[in-house]
């Protein structure tokens, strides 16, 4: 890994090189080019030595919260299978820790979209009860003459009942297309 107190010694050499190209090449003003990356480098350099001190602080942090959960990641990697472990990459261990480690239960939702659904469903049962014990016993005995009177004999009382749900279902479904429209 390289460390971010190299780049001055790094813009230095390029400027280096730059220096030490013939003057016919290509590239412009080779002498401008080296005395900007120099500039460069005195600029950054102040700025380098926050960026080594935050990258210490990160450093440290790590291991402090390695060495204060170490006992814990062995426990998560314990009650993996050993041939699991035994053949993981370090990356997989590292996934096999984080399924590992959540709590989840039963009652354990994540999303906003599920509590949405959930609504949905209920607001749709709902529906659904309220639409068979709606149904009034004038509704099916209008629909049950009705029927009778098309077909030309008596209709059972329970498939004027049924007709009468599946006109209702349609009228709306019809009703939930046009106002998708």
């Amino acid at each position: 890994m390289a460390s971010p107190s190299l780049v001055p010694d790094a813009l230095q050499h390029l400027a280096d090189t730059l220096r030490s190209l013939p003057p016919h090449t290509s590239l412009g003003n080779t002498t401008l080019l080296s005395s900007l990356l120099h500039q460069f480098s005195v600029d950054v350099g102040p700025l380098l030595s926050i960026v080594l001190e935050n990258e210490r602080d990160a450093l440290l942090s790590n291991s402090s919260w390695i060495s204060t959960h170490l006992s814990e990641l062995q426990h998560l990697i314990s009650r993996l299978p050993p041939s699991t472990v035994a053949h993981a990459s370090h990356q997989e261990l590292v996934t096999f820790i984080k399924f590992d480690s959540l709590k989840y239960t039963f009652w354990t939702t994540y999303t906003a979209d599920i509590y949405t659904l959930l609504l949905l469903f209920i607001i749709a049962i709902i529906a659904k009860l309220l639409f068979n014990f709606g149904l009034r016993k004038a509704a099916v005995d209008r629909t049950q003459a009705a029927l009778s009177a098309k077909y030309g004999h008596e209709v059972d009382r329970e498939v004027a009942r049924s007709a009468l749900k599946k006109y209702v279902g349609s009228m709306f479904v019809v009703a939930s297309r046009s106002s998708l429209d």
